[in-house]
């Protein structure tokens, strides 16, 4: 094996043994991605992986509802890989290099970013024709627009770019609340219905039978933390009012795992609140939930 991938992000997820965190015998891969070189309004999410490690401490690695403990399931914490922060292509491909190789080992792929481009780079390791997959985006906002800021390489564009790139993925959309004027009438001219938050309130707990219909059997998963309540998500970088409620994100992804094939999965957009704590321990707990029910015996 190259010797990059026996070393350790400085913290591993969970703070777990060394014997439970070793790349050969762990069954997921966390990919720490500390890129933010296209974010707008507020920079800082490339702080976001090491702070969602380092607050992992804080947290249990058993899970009492399935009774999975991590220590047994194996996580390994990998090393972020080396990018060029004024290069978005260059960040892609680099991230489609470490998740192809992730996902060739028979691991399951978990990015920490970092903003919402890097999930570009896991569709790029995961697509193919011959195995269509659906993308799960929650997410406040919807990523179509087709260039911001004078590129058409960034955060406010990711989804855009991969639904032309991989056109055999489907996209389902959740959460959202923030749409520009090009973003709707791009809309007009696809078969995408986002499950707006309007539309979630609506259906009340019904709205989780309603997503998994739109589903495909295999899935890939982004979750973009400003989809979620900034009343207990606060530290994103562009907050919108209203979003997902803690249980309600939690029986979207029970159902999730325990309904489909999970491909992998990225959870970006943390931009960490000096002295404010809560919101990383949160996305810490969230994906300890997210592999308990994954890997549940």
């Amino acid at each position: 094996m190259n010797e990059e991938w026996k070393v350790q992000f400085p913290v591993n997820f969970g703070y777990l043994p060394l014997e439970s965190c070793r790349y050969d015998g762990s069954r997921v891969a966390i990919l720490p991605v500390p890129y933010d070189s296209t974010a707008s309004f507020r920079t800082g999410a490339r702080e976001g992986p090491q702070a969602i490690l380092r607050a992992s401490e804080s947290i249990e690695v058993f899970d009492h509802e399935t009774g999975t403990d991590l220590v047994k399931v194996g996580v390994a914490t990998l090393p972020p890989p080396i990018l060029d922060r004024g290069n978005p292509e260059h960040m892609v491909d680099e991230v489609a290099a470490k998740v192809r190789r992730i996902s060739g080992d028979g691991k399951f792929p978990v990015l920490l970013g970092g903003e919402h481009t890097v999930t570009l780079g896991a569709i790029r390791a995961l697509a193919t024709d011959e195995t269509p997959f659906t993308i799960l985006q929650v997410d406040a906002h919807l990523g179509l627009r087709d260039s911001f800021d004078g590129t058409r390489h960034c955060h406010a564009c990711v989804m855009r770019r991969i639904i032309e790139s991989f056109p055999s993925c489907r996209l389902v959309q959740v959460a959202t609340r923030s749409v520009s004027a090009q973003e709707a009438a791009y809309l007009e001219e696809t078969d995408i219905h986002p499950f707006y938050m309007e539309r979630v309130r609506a259906l009340g707990p019904g709205f989780i039978d309603k997503v998994m219909q739109d589903l495909g059997e295999s899935v890939y998963l982004t979750l973009d933390l400003d989809g979620l309540d900034p009343a207990w998500m606060p530290a994103v970088g562009n907050p919108e009012p209203g979003g997902l409620g803690y249980y309600e994100l939690m029986g979207l992804l029970r159902s999730l795992c325990s309904h489909k094939r999970v491909l992998g999965a990225d959870i970006v957009g943390l931009n960490p609140i000096p002295g404010e704590f809560r919101s990383e321990a949160a996305v810490a707990k969230i994906l300890l939930k997210l592999i308990a029910w994954l890997f549940r015996e």
